[in-house]
């Protein structure tokens, strides 16, 4: 089973706190989103929300991993392998199906952060 992510609502934003470290085990290695952690959630363009809006619990945490995984420069495995940005989509797709995001939802938000996301991925 996957473990939730404990997060809150900062007041007056559309933003999330991670209030605890959170464990990932993806088939690619092991990483941490740290605690105090802070994600909008979807950084994507409002003209896709119809498709990947945050407000379904398991796209908010799939979504909030995958923010990290594209905010963090030098997000690496535990193994000290770096990550990819295609790695950190296809954890995000995982994520969903974990999540219990169904197949053409979740495959669709793949393909949106695959065609929207590289402008926001930090080499």
């Amino acid at each position: 089973m996957t473990n939730k992510i404990i997060c809150e609502f900062i007041d007056g934003t559309n933003n999330v706190k991670l209030l605890e470290n959170f464990d990932i085990e993806t088939k690619y290695g092991n990483f941490t989103v740290p605690k105090d952690f802070i994600s909008d959630l979807a950084s994507i363009p409002r003209i896709v929300w119809n498709v990947c809006a945050p407000f379904d619990p398991g796209i908010r945490e799939a979504a909030l991993i995958h923010d990290w995984l594209y905010r963090t420069k030098d997000a690496r495995f535990s193994n000290g392998n770096s990550i990819s940005r295609l790695m950190a989509d296809e954890i995000f797709l995982d994520e969903l199906r974990e999540r219990g995001i169904g197949y053409c939802r979740r495959y669709e938000m793949y393909w949106v952060v695959r065609g929207f996301g590289a402008s926001s991925w930090v080499e």
